[in-house]
C-alpha cells in the first residue's frame, strides 16, 4: 500500500538524485548513469520564477537570478518567493557525448496543467505519465522548461498532495516497455482481484436471499464487495489520467477499506458467536468516522484508519483464537486465511523496509493475502452449507422413514381394527340375539365391553322340560384373547347347558380349558337353572347373585365362591337352590358395574352396587338395566370404562 501511494504522489525521489544535479539549476546525466537506472528523477535545483511569460521557454534567456525550487510544490518545500497559481520552470540539462545522437524519453506526473518545451520548442500539454520522446540533435546541452499552473494548491495540500509535478528522464523503449509492463500486470490484477472478489460476493448474496437464516453469507457478501472496490480503486488511482478523478478514487478507497473492515468483523461475530457483542457498535462508529474524516484529507488521515484497522484484526485474531479453544467447528479453516494474509502483509512491510526485494516483481502481494482470506471465508461458509444440506437431508430421510412407519402403524392400526371389528362382530353373532319368551319370566340383557373385543358373556338354553339355564361370563383380560375364550365357552355351553348337574358342568369347562393350553386365560361364569318357580345356581369366580324379594322389598346376596373355570378340575363348586315368588327380581351380572372407577380413582364397590339394583327392583327389567347404567355413568363422572359391563335381569311374573 506504501508503493501504492507512492506512485499516487507520482514517482519515488530516490536518494541518488543529488549525485547528478547542482544547485545551479543544470542536471548531469551520462550513459553510465542510464545503464544503472531505466530513468532518473529530476524534481530539485530547477531554476523557478513566478508569472508567465511566453519568452522563458527561450534557451539563451539568462535565468541565473530565479530562485533555486522543487517542482513538487509540497506544503513544506514551496518557492521562497511564494506561489501565486502560475510560474515556470527550467532546467539545464548537461550530457556526454555518447547520449547527444540518441532518443530520450520523459515521463511526468503533474496535479496542475503543464506545457513542456525543450530549447523554446513545445514537446507535450499536460503529457500526464505516459512515457513521451526527447529527440536531441546531436547537442550536448539543453534546456528543458515547463509553463506550470495550478490555483488549487490548498486543496491539494489539505489532502495531503503535493501540488507540482513529478519529472523522470531516461532511455524512451526502456520507459515504454516498462509503462507497457506496469500497464498491463496491474491491469490484469486489477481485472483479477476485482473480479474474483465481486463473484464471491454475488454468490453468497444470492446464498442469503434463498436462505435468510445464515446472516454471514450477507456479511461475507459485502465484505467481498467492499474488498473488490478497495482492489478496484487502488489500482484505478494509479491507472487515472485526471488529478479530480483520482481524487474521488482515493476518497472511495478510504470507505471501501473502512466498510471491509466493518463486516469483517461483523462476519467473525455472526459465525463463531450466539449474539452479536454490543463492541461491535464501537468498532463500526470508530472506522466510519475515520473513514469519513479520510475523505476530506486521505493522505494525512489514512494512518488512523491503520490503526484501527489493526485494532480491529487484533478483535477478530481474539475471537478466532477463542472459538479454536472451544473446538468451534471450522474455526481454523478461518485462522488459516488470516495465517495466509498475514504472511503476505509482512513481506509488503518487509519490501517497504527494504529488508527483502520484490519476488517476480510483486510489490503489492497483500491483494493476494486478502483473496487467500477470503478464499478461507468462502470455503468455511461453503462448508457450513454443505453441512447444513447434509443435516436437512438427513432430516428429510428421517421424517420420509417416520411417514413410512407411520403409515405402515396407520395400515396396520387399520387392519387390526378391521380385524376387531370383525371379531366384535363375530362375539355378538355368538350372543343371543333375542331373550327367551316365557309366560312366568320377564328377561332383559345389557353388555358393553370396554374394547372391540370383550371378555364377558351371557347365553341362554330351554330344554325340552321346560328348564331356563342362563350363564354369565367375564373371560380374564381383554380383546382377541377373551374374545377367544367367549368363543370357546359358548361352543361349550351349546353342548353341556342341557345337562342337570351344574357342577359336571363345570368340571367338563374346566377339562376342556385346560386342555386347549391357553396359557393364562380363564373362564369366570356364573350358571342359573329356572324350572317353574324353583331356582338352582352355581358361580366360578363371579360376583354374587342378587335376588329382589317383592314381598319383603328386601334384596339377597346369593355368594357362591369358586374359582375360574379352567383353573382346577376337581374344585368344590357349591351349588344352592332357592324357591321364587311372584315379582321376585333376579340380577346376575359381572363386575364391570362394582368396580367401575371415578375420577379419584376409587371404585363403586358391591355394597354400592346392591343398593342400586334396590333403588329399581321393583321395576321392569329393562327399566332396572338402564338405572344400574345411570348411576355408573354418574359415578365414573367422565372416567372412561375400564372393564366390560353385562348384566342379565329377570322378573318373575304375577
Amino acid at each position: 500500500m506504501k508503493r501504492r501511494i507512492a506512485t499516487l504522489l507520482g514517482f519515488i525521489i530516490l536518494p541518488y538524485q543529488n549525485l547528478f544535479a547542482q544547485m545551479d539549476g543544470r542536471f548531469f546525466l551520462s550513459a553510465d548513469n542510464l545503464r544503472k537506472y531505466e530513468s532518473l528523477p529530476i524534481t530539485q535545483n530547477w531554476k523557478y520564477h513566478s508569472g508567465d511569460d511566453a519568452s522563458w521557454a527561450r534557451p539563451e534567456l539568462d535565468d541565473h537570478a530565479w530562485e533555486i525550487a522543487a517542482t513538487t510544490l509540497a506544503p513544506d518545500n514551496l518557492p521562497h518567493t511564494g506561489w501565486n497559481g502560475i510560474g515556470w520552470f527550467r532546467l539545464h540539462l548537461v550530457m556526454d557525448s555518447t547520449l547527444s545522437l540518441q532518443t530520450l524519453g520523459f515521463r511526468v506526473w503533474q496535479a496542475g496543467a503543464a506545457e513542456i518545451y525543450l530549447d523554446g520548442k513545445l514537446l507535450a500539454t499536460n503529457a500526464n505519465r505516459r512515457p513521451r520522446a526527447i529527440a536531441l540533435d546531436g547537442k550536448t546541452e539543453h534546456v528543458i522548461a515547463v509553463r506550470y499552473s495550478n490555483f488549487a494548491t490548498e486543496k491539494f495540500h489539505r489532502a495531503g498532495y503535493a501540488a507540482g509535478f513529478y519529472f523522470r528522464l531516461g532511455h524512451l523503449n526502456r520507459m515504454v516497455e516498462n509503462f507497457s509492463q506496469e500497464l498491463r500486470v496491474e491491469t490484469a490484477v486489477q481485472m483479477i482481484f476485482t473480479a474474483l472478489p465481486f463473484a464471491f460476493g454475488l454468490v453468497h448474496l444470492l446464498l442469503f436471499l434463498f436462505f435468510r437464516r445464515v446472516t454471514a453469507n450477507l456479511y461475507y457478501a459485502i465484505l467481498s464487495f467492499a474488498g473488490a472496490a478497495l482492489t478496484f480503486f487502488d489500482y484505478q488511482i494509479v491507472l487515472a489520467t485526471d488529478v479530480e478523478q483520482e481524487f474521488l478514487y482515493v476518497w472511495l478507497h478510504r470507505l471501501a477499506l473502512a466498510l471491509l473492515l466493518i463486516f469483517a468483523l461483523r462476519f467473525i461475530y455472526a459465525i463463531f458467536l450466539a449474539k452479536r457483542p454490543g463492541r461491535f457498535w464501537i468498532f463500526t462508529s470508530a472506522l466510519l468516522v475515520a473513514g469519513t474524516l479520510a475523505i476530506f484529507r486521505p493522505m494525512t488521515l489514512l494512518g488512523y484508519i491503520y490503526i484501527l484497522g489493526a485494532i480491529t484484526f487484533m478483535e477478530i485474531a481474539r475471537v478466532i483464537m477463542k472459538a479454536i479453544r472451544n473446538k468451534q467447528e471450522g474455526a481454523w479453516i478461518i485462522a488459516w486465511g488470516f495465517i495466509v494474509l498475514l504472511l503476505f502483509v509482512s513481506y509488503d512491510v518487509l519490501l517497504d523496509a527494504r529488508i527483502l526485494s520484490p519476488v517476480h516483481d510483486i510489490e503489492n502481494a497483500y491483494f493476494f493475502g486478502a483473496f487467500g482470506l477470503a478464499a478461507a471465508m468462502s470455503i468455511y461458509l461453503a462448508r457450513d452449507f454443505a453441512r447444513t444440506n447434509e443435516k436437512i437431508i438427513a432430516q428429510e430421510r428421517l421424517a420420509k422413514e417416520r411417514e413410512v412407519q407411520r403409515r405402515i402403524l396407520e395400515a396396520d392400526n387399520t387392519r387390526k381394527t378391521k380385524e376387531l371389528e370383525e371379531a366384535r362382530q363375530l362375539q355378538l353373532s355368538m350372543l343371543p340375539q333375542t331373550v327367551p319368551q316365557l309366560p312366568h319370566l320377564d328377561i332383559a340383557v345389557y353388555m358393553k365391553p370396554a374394547t372391540e373385543v370383550g371378555g364377558d358373556y351371557y347365553d341362554f338354553h330351554r330344554s325340552e322340560d321346560g328348564t331356563l339355564t342362563v350363564a354369565i361370563g367375564d373371560a380374564t383380560g381383554h380383546g382377541a384373547k377373551a374374545g377367544t375364550m367367549v368363543a370357546t365357552t359358548k361352543g361349550l355351553f351349546g353342548v353341556l347347558a342341557k345337562e342337570a348337574d351344574i357342577q359336571n358342568i363345570f368340571v367338563t369347562f374346566t377339562k376342556t380349558i385346560k386342555s386347549m393350553n391357553l396359557g393364562n386365560l380363564y373362564m369366570a361364569m356364573a350358571l342359573v337353572k329356572i324350572k317353574d318357580h324353583r331356582l338352582i345356581a352355581s358361580s366360578a369366580g363371579m360376583p354374587p347373585l342378587l335376588i329382589y324379594r317383592a314381598a319383603t322389598k328386601q334384596v339377597e346376596e346369593l355368594e357362591l365362591k369358586g374359582m375360574p373355570l379352567g383353573i382346577f378340575v376337581e374344585f368344590p363348586y357349591k351349588v344352592e337352590e332357592v324357591k321364587l315368588e311372584a315379582g321376585d327380581t333376579i340380577l346376575l351380572m359381572s363386575d364391570g358395574l362394582p368396580e367401575r372407577f371415578n375420577l379419584d380413582g376409587e371404585i363403586l364397590d358391591y355394597p354400592a352396587a346392591k343398593n342400586i339394583f334396590a333403588e329399581a327392583a321393583g321395576k321392569s327389567p329393562a327399566e332396572i338395566i338402564s338405572h344400574l347404567n345411570q348411576a355408573g355413568e354418574k359415578w365414573a363422572n367422565g372416567r372412561p370404562q375400564q372393564d366390560d359391563v353385562t348384566f342379565v335381569v329377570m322378573k318373575v311374573k304375577s
